[in-house]
């Protein structure tokens, strides 16, 4: 398979503490590829460095064979990477289909003048980008809820909403930062259901910090565990539950 987004060694460095420490991997094209590792690793480290969040302190970043060391978090979005958060992110006040259409009219490119008289191409723009958000909303689950509130939401359906909104950026590498979290067994498995199928539908590569080990089991090809900002393991799913360096990591284990 193709490597669409390769990480050599990437560090980064906040005061004395190192968040991300020579941390070297590949992502293939279409695949679900789970990171896991204690509180502290370096997880989200790693995807803000990706999302250009923050500057690698060493090391170089490539999507699709084109360097994102130095690159704005709005390029990076534009080259077709996306991402959710640890902590919601959305416009609370900003009704579902509001929040879902905001990316797809900063897509547009219209100007100011068209824009204040309301032309034709403008109004027309505004009702395809609103169609695409309610197609957008569908396929989270979240129909029913266009017109309501962000800030209304239940926890679990703000988090697909989170998801609907990333995927209005047309990404092709879509980076879910503990999307699970919160979550009881039976929420967790149903949106474990729903990133396979929008991983599937929107022909995604999904990257996917989580610590409910069902989630990650049940859908990650391929595992990438750090510890102490470093990767110390990774492989299939069978492979790092066996490891000794995952279960030293975990579990206080000497390997």
């Amino acid at each position: 398979m193709t490597e669409v987004l390769s990480l050599s060694g990437v560090s980064k460095r906040f005061g004395g503490i190192v968040a991300a420490s020579d941390a070297s991997f590949g992502v293939e094209d279409g695949e679900i590829l789970g990171i896991i590792g204690p509180n502290g690793a370096g997880k989200t480290t790693i995807f803000n460095v990706i999302t250009g969040v923050y500057p690698p302190d060493g090391g170089s970043l490539s999507f699709r064979g084109v360097a994102l060391n130095g690159k704005r978090p709005d390029e990076i979005v534009r080259m077709g990477i996306a991402r959710t958060f640890q902590n919601i992110r959305l416009f609370s006040n900003l009704t579902c289909l509001a929040n879902v259409m905001t990316p797809l009219l900063q897509r547009k490119h219209y100007g100011v003048w068209p824009s204040l008289l309301r032309t034709r191409a403008v109004r027309k723009c505004e009702r395809e980008s609103e169609q695409e958000a309610l197609s957008l909303l569908e396929a989270v689950g979240l129909s029913p809820f266009s017109h309501q509130k962000a800030s209304s939401l239940p926890y679990g359906l703000q988090r697909k909403l989170e998801i609907a909104r990333a995927l209005a950026t047309k990404p092709t590498l879509l980076l879910l930062d503990e999307p699970a979290a919160g979550m009881n067994p039976e929420e967790a498995r149903a949106l474990s259901g729903l990133i396979r199928e929008i991983h599937g539908k929107f022909s995604l590569t999904v990257m996917l910090i989580e610590h409910h080990m069902d989630v990650v089991m049940r859908l990650c090809s391929r595992i990438l565990v750090m510890n102490f900002g470093a990767v110390i393991a990774q492989g299939r799913p069978e492979e790092v539950r066996r490891d000794e360096r995952v279960l030293s990591a975990y579990l206080g284990r000497r390997a």
